[in-house]
């Protein structure tokens, strides 16, 4: 369900832009604006993904070697490095999985705290848009 969620909120939000950049350039412009926005987005996904990376290689790690119980924590670098493929392995409810799981949320945890800091700043930005007039009616003419 967390999927539909973003999926849905992701593509609202790329009408929404191409929209807004349609609204405020002249005809000729908007091909670049949209690039532009391309470009913002690619941007902005690389460093996304390096924060959370960086959170996740700070947060993880000690959250499971402090939670795993005493008679997995020789296996401590396999259940890290192995991913979620070696993580899985173990029955739900046993130990260690719930030590996986609880190191997974904690580390979770400040990822989604950090995105809700930023989110502020992305409401500040909004605030400073401008409120265009999208009713703007046509040039009429003939198209050649």
């Amino acid at each position: 369900m967390c999927q539909i969620f973003i999926a849905l909120g992701g593509e609202t939000l790329v009408i929404g832009d191409e929209m807004a950049v349609m609204a405020a350039a002249d005809r000729d412009g908007v091909p670049l604006l949209i690039v532009m926005i391309s470009l913002s987005s690619g941007i902005g996904r690389c460093v996304g993904y390096g924060v959370a990376i960086l959170i996740y290689s700070n947060t993880f790690p000690q959250a499971l070697l402090r939670s795993l119980p005493e008679s997995a924590q020789a296996d401590f670098t396999t259940n890290y490095t192995g991913e979620s493929a070696v993580q899985t392995m173990y029955p739900v409810g046993s130990e260690t999985q719930n030590a996986i799981n609880y190191a997974w949320g904690y580390s979770q945890r400040y990822e989604c705290i950090t995105a809700a800091c930023l989110l502020v700043l992305a409401f500040s930005a909004i605030a400073l848009w401008k409120n265009y007039n999208v009713d703007r009616k046509q040039v009429k003419g003939t198209v050649i």
